[in-house]
């Protein structure tokens, strides 16, 4: 996903608007933050850049090889894809011919991966 996602994009970033990091007793965390991304196609003549609101959860735990010792066991995104798949659409990025692009986008997604 990340290489063909680095493949077809000129741009690809989120900029954080909130985020509530939320401690439990039990050393686990909920982290929710409210982002927009922006995507830029690499096929794009006019660089136009696509804005998307996001919305996003991850659970995580206490673990040993973790980051600071906490590690992500769920992550949750909540976003509508359309923009983006619009205007890979209009360039062509989108088509059929085992586009991978494919792959990781659609009309709406909730996006969930779990331990």
């Amino acid at each position: 996903m990340l290489k063909s996602r680095a493949e077809k994009l000129r741009v690809f970033h989120h900029d954080i608007k909130a985020v509530w990091d939320i401690e439990k007793e039990d050393g686990k965390r909920t982290v929710m933050y409210e982002s927009v991304s922006v995507t830029v196609f690499e096929s794009d003549p006019e660089k136009t850049e696509i804005k998307v609101p996001e919305f996003n959860v991850i659970e995580s735990e206490p673990v040993e090889n973790g980051s600071e010792g906490v590690g992500a066991v769920e992550l949750r995104s909540y976003l509508e894809t359309k923009p983006i798949t619009q205007r890979g659409s209009e360039l062509g990025d989108l088509g059929g011919g085992g586009d991978r692009m494919g792959l990781w986008i659609s009309s709406r997604q909730i996006w969930q991966c779990t331990k």
